[in-house]
């Protein structure tokens, strides 16, 4: 990837602490299960599940927030991509990684929102009027600047559960809640 990249050394470097902070909030936070509380009389567990979450690079986006938006979508292997243009070299590494690209404007991305929906935008500041589809409090649109937190970053493409489950009855410890697979 660096190699088709025409990024400085110094964003280079945060595409690679991003890429690393990808995979370690994929390993520990998103692709498992949690108990934090850890409550003997409780099961208090958080599980991530995707979301359906597309990506929107805008007209907008610098070279860097291009390349690590796509970086996130590498990472999670299957995003709905809608890009006002991508750079070439780039196109080139996302169709290399089977990602589809759908080249609109930004006029035409608007056009086509249909909610329920979730995306990430990546751009500048989007300008939501009275009637336009951006205004429908059922599409949920994720435009903060782009960071090198895998975490951060990621959370958008997921959906967070909180599951509780009682381990005791009438105040003596239940083993079984235990063995409930979350």
């Amino acid at each position: 990837m660096a190699a088709e990249s025409e990024l400085t050394d110094a964003q280079m470097a945060g595409l690679l602490r991003s890429a690393q902070s990808d995979q370690q909030a994929l390993r520990d936070r998103f692709g498992r299960t949690s108990d934090v509380t850890a409550l003997s009389v409780e099961r208090n567990v958080l599980r991530y599940h995707r979301s359906g979450c597309a990506l929107r690079i805008s007209s907008t986006a610098d070279d860097y927030s291009q390349w690590r938006s796509a970086l996130v979508a590498l990472s999670l292997g299957s995003v709905e991509l809608s890009a006002f243009d991508v750079p070439k070299r780039l196109r080139k590494v996302l169709n290399k990684a089977g990602l589809k690209i759908r080249i609109e404007s930004d006029d035409e991305w608007v056009a086509r929102l249909q909610a329920p929906a979730r995306w990430r935008y990546v751009g500048s500041t989007l300008q939501v009027v009275p009637g336009s589809p951006l205004a429908d409090c059922e599409l949920t649109i994720y435009a903060n600047p782009v960071t090198e937190s895998g975490v951060v970053e990621l959370l958008p493409y997921f959906k967070e559960q909180a599951v509780s489950v009682t381990a005791h009855r009438f105040g003596n410890p239940n083993r079984l809640a235990k063995q409930i697979l979350l």
